[in-house]
């Protein structure tokens, strides 16, 4: 029994306190077990109330998809049927447009075909003018030679004049001088 008694010994000097401690490690482990559980529990509970939370904010992000599509869907029916009526509106207005540039298109080829007419009858009236030109260039050129003439008409008759008042005067200064002579 010795031995028995050396192996229970042993057993208690060297295993036992190793089993205490390993127990009492234990019980600090299944509080600190416990403890992780009630964390993780809250954690749970949290996750769990931040998955109802998520799930209820993507309720209401679907809610307020489903009423911005209504909204942006009745947008793009009132905005496609304004731009119908505009594009109406715009098309009669330019039908009438066109109609007005018609009328004025034709209105146009009236004043052109007038505007031909007047641009004959101009080169016409030009014509004359070049014609009239020319004749008074004529008519200024002969009466320039004429009035050339004329002035040598009066020249000479002034030049004359004067043979005539020189001639007389001789004439008078012969008969003072016959007078004399004969006196």
């Amino acid at each position: 029994m010795e031995i028995k008694e050396a192996i229970v010994s042993a057993l208690k000097e060297y295993i036992f306190p190793e089993l205490q401690d390993i127990k009492r490690e234990q019980k600090e482990l299944k509080g600190d077990i416990k403890e992780l559980r009630g964390e993780v529990k809250a954690i749970s509970t949290r996750l769990g109330e931040h998955n109802a939370h998520l799930i209820d904010q993507s309720r209401r992000i679907d809610e307020l998809r489903a009423e911005i599509t209504l909204k942006i869907d009745g947008l793009r029916i009132e905005i496609t049927q304004n731009i119908r009526e505009v594009k109406s509106e715009l098309s009669g207005r330019m039908d009438k447009f066109d109609g007005r540039m018609d009328k004025f298109d034709g209105r146009m080829d009236k004043f052109d075909g007038r505007m031909d007419k007047f641009d004959i009858q101009l080169d016409k009236v030009n014509e004359k003018i070049d014609k009239i030109h020319i004749d008074l260039i004529m008519r200024n050129d002969e009466t320039n030679r004429a009035i050339a003439r004329l002035y040598e008409v009066i020249v000479r008759k002034d030049e004359h004049q004067l043979v005539m008042d020189r001639v007389a005067r001789l004439e008078q200064k012969m008969e003072g001088l016959l007078e004399r002579k004969a006196a």
